[in-house]
């Protein structure tokens, strides 16, 4: 069977000001001869043509017949009642400027089964004065228009804007004969309340009260009454009045049987009905400042394919578009939808949202192409939530944590270890005066009061004649202990190829004990202890002896590791260590898989682990592997890509994933246009396979490198900082709502005649922000520290 849209008339009620009664002549009825194959693809017709005329004073609103409706093909008109037959006025009410009416409509086909009508629809056109939607085409009726107070919907179907004159047929707008003409009303609105009519409903029921099992029938020869409130606006009486319906030739042979006998098709494409639920609003104004989120499970009524939508919900100047194709559960004839709207700047006492069901039928049957025929619904959501507590943060003035003596190239790693106290690991290279014969240095230092005072140092690895390079990292593990990870660059290996150590330091008192993982990666190393407490170290390689991406070694020992070589192991010829598995690959990229100086490696609740990595200089990119087997952490998937067009430079990922599983992502980019480094910022409530917009929450024209992130609850707040290097300083920048909203950097370095370099954070037991980093002094660096406190105004 070929499904088809049949138009009729359109049917226009202009109301105008202090106008009196017009009549109409009687004319017969005639039944319209229709084929199955008319040839026009839509679903969607109308009714009648009628003009309302009011009048407020002697309160009274007459109808009369305005035109009559014609078939694009071969038909007769059908609907040519006399006035007050097919379009009734029941009860009529003034209030004001509020016109409450019950008005009916009958089917003109008595006995007619085949022309049984589905989903009819009585739309109020008029003027409207609210727009700046995503779609910048639509616009509907507010404060101060005419408009219809009581709405099931609304509907773009048959406005004049965009259903433009088209003469001699009624596949368009047509002026009524005696209304006012769209020249002179100018009706602006492309989104119309309307009323549902259907067998199922008395005139105030709402659309709730529709029987799933009746697919919304208006019977042939049957009478439906509607109540309609209407507010008059401030530029006059008038406005239009339309009846959409939607219907299909019936299959078969009669006698037909409605609705058993009409195809899926005789039903308006777009879904008919919306439930909506709030399950968090925290939406607040305090007349000053505004904020707070909203989720909403929608129940999406469509007669068929419920799941086939996407549910759009925006509302102008309190936030933008959030949409969702992507379904939560349902039931009988409704799929449910999930949104959630975050960092809002909601108005006072209540906002209207709109929320457009995109439907999968193109072009609105052909009649406005580029966009999908849809359905429109309203809410009106309370802003009653709590204005939440303010924040600022205090600085210590922190010190000296470590004089290295003649070193440079320090790389301070922080770790909050399980039994409170903070280790701060770091390695130095580079001897002043001797930089082609470097001496490295591994070392650490704790704190058990919260970074104030730090023990003695611990030197774990230092060497005559290898460079412990920069790029440490350390994790922590089980019982108090922690575990470091640094490269190693032998004097006469191979230059950029380091290995690594690993080591546990177990507390104030112990040194690390080592492990050659002996892994020839790159550059940038990553270190994570899982669940189950074994090591797993990361590195990069661009390098012909391996194919290039990330790989990984694990050490099949839980909770400690020890150096079971004597000697000096050769790194080229030696086989791994037996408390190692072999190297395995990661994810190898067509392009340069890195990870970063900036902590990237972080697991969840359920043991998954993810890693943030990207290319080099030239790349547009940050993506994200995560481990398909948990922390098992052998087979692995790349989850997503941040492409970056207009950008180069994109570089130096952070990850920290919070006790809410919600993944935290930053990183640096370059604005090609604006010629500005930026810090940026993006989360994941998924696990990866989405993310929200990228926030820019910090831009400048010097060069910026690494961001550690840390996110975590604290005082009632959603606290995610950011830190990050720039012009010789280092500064941190905070958001108090889950990084939904920035306050300007904080700068934690030293400041004017300074260079303070390499810093990491770390979140302690005490919640403060614990910095540590490289304070240039005379011709070398030394490691100092900071504290940042969270106070509650």
């Amino acid at each position: 069977m070929f499904n088809v849209r049949l138009l009729t008339a359109i049917v226009i009620a202009v109301l105008l000001f202090a106008l009196g009664c017009s009549g109409s002549s009687p004319v017969t009825q005639v039944v319209p001869e229709l084929s199955k194959d008319v040839a026009h693809q839509s679903s969607h017709y109308t009714w009648g043509l009628w003009q309302f005329v009011a009048d407020p004073e002697a309160q009274t609103l007459d109808v009369m017949q305005l035109r009559q409706g014609n078939f694009h093909l071969n038909a007769l008109p059908f609907l040519e009642p006399p006035p007050l037959l097919n379009l009734t006025l029941e009860t009529l009410e003034f209030n004001g400027d509020i016109i409450t009416a019950d008005i009916g409509f009958r089917h003109p086909f008595l006995g007619l089964t085949e022309f049984t009508g589905y989903d009819v629809a009585g739309i109020l056109i008029t003027n409207g004065s609210i727009t700046g939607f995503d779609d910048s085409d639509l616009r509907m009726a507010g404060e101060g228009d005419t408009r219809l107070l009581n709405p099931d919907g609304y509907s773009r179907w048959w406005n004049p804007t965009e259903f433009p004159l088209n003469p001699g047929t009624i596949f368009g707008y047509t002026d009524g004969l005696l209304g006012a003409p769209d020249s002179f009303a100018d009706y602006n609105s492309t989104l119309n309340g309307y009323k549902y009519f259907t067998d199922d409903l008395d005139p105030g029921d709402p659309v709730s009260a529709v029987d799933p099992a009746s697919r919304g029938i208006f019977s042939a020869g049957q009478k439906n009454v509607r109540t309609f409130e209407i507010q008059l606006g401030i530029d006059g009486l008038i406005f239009n009045y339309a009846v959409d319906a939607s219907w299909m030739f019936p299959d078969g042979d009669p006698p037909w049987t409605a609705p058993d006998d009409f195809l899926p098709g005789a039903n308006r494409p777009e879904p008919w009905r919306l439930s909506i639920t709030e399950t968090e609003n925290t939406l607040w104004n305090d007349d000053i400042d505004s904020g707070g989120d909203l989720s909403l499970l929608i129940d999406v009524y469509d007669w068929f394919n419920a799941d086939l939508n996407t549910v759009r919900v925006e509302s102008p100047g309190n936030f933008t578009l959030v949409e969702s194709a992507t379904t939560t559960g349902g039931g009988v004839g409704y799929s449910t939808y999930e949104i959630d709207i975050t960092g809002a700047t909601p108005a006072a006492g209540e906002i209207d949202l709109l929320l457009s069901i995109v439907s999968d039928e193109l072009d609105f049957g052909g009649f406005i192409p580029g966009i999908n025929t849809t359905a429109y619904f309203t809410y009106t959501a309370i802003v009653e939530g709590e204005t939440p507590p303010q924040y600022h943060w205090e600085l210590d003035d922190g010190g000296l944590m470590y004089d290295v003596y003649l070193h440079d190239d320090l790389s301070p790693a922080l770790a909050q270890e399980t039994d409170g106290q903070i280790r701060c690991y770091w390695t130095a290279d580079s001897v002043i005066g001797q930089a082609s014969h470097p001496h490295g240095q591994s070392q650490a230092m704790a704190s058990d009061d919260g970074g104030l005072t730090w023990s003695a140092y611990h030197q774990y690895w230092g060497h005559g004649n290898d460079g412990c390079l920069d790029h440490a990292k350390i994790y922590p593990g089980d019982n108090g202990n922690s575990y470091g990870l640094h490269p190693l660059a032998r004097a006469g290996g191979t230059p950029g190829l380091p290995h690594y150590q690993a080591g546990a330091g177990l507390d104030l008192t112990f040194g690390y004990s080592w492990a050659f993982t002996m892994i020839r990666y790159q550059d940038c190393p990553e270190i994570i202890v899982d669940a189950n407490g074994y090591v797993h170290t990361y590195g990069d390689r661009n390098n012909s002896d391996l194919n290039s991406g990330i790989y990984q070694q694990i050490c099949n020992q839980q909770n400690t590791l020890y150096n079971d070589w004597t000697g000096w192991p050769d790194p080229e010829n030696v086989p791994w260590p037996s408390m190692w598995w072999p190297l395995d690959k990661v994810l190898v990229a067509a392009t340069p898989a890195r990870l970063s100086d900036t902590r990237s490696c972080d697991d969840d609740s359920t043991g998954t682990i993810y890693l943030a990595y990207w290319g080099d200089t030239s790349t547009d990119y940050i993506k994200i592997a995560r481990s398909t087997d948990g922390a098992a952490g052998l087979l692995w998937e790349s989850v997503n890509v941040f492409e970056e067009a207009g950008y180069s430079d994109v570089r130096d990922p952070g990850l920290d994933i919070d006790a809410n599983d919600r993944m935290h992502i930053s990183f640096l980019r370059h604005n090609d246009t604006t010629d500005r480094d930026e810090v940026c910022y993006t989360y994941s409530t998924d696990g990866g396979d989405t993310w929200s917009n990228i926030v820019v929450v910090h831009d400048t024209l010097n060069y910026l490198t690494d961001t550690p992130i840390e996110a975590y609850e604290y005082l009632g707040a959603d606290v995610v900082a950011i830190t990050f290097e720039e012009d010789d300083s280092f500064y941190f920048v905070s958001s108090f709502d889950a990084g939904q909203n920035w306050i300007e950097p904080i700068e934690v370095g030293y400041g004017a005649g300074s260079s303070d370099k390499m810093p990491d954070m770390v979140v302690g037991t005490d919640n403060k922000l614990h910095f540590a980093f490289s304070h240039l002094d005379g011709t070398d660096r030394d490691i100092h520290w900071r504290n940042a406190e969270l106070i509650e105004d």
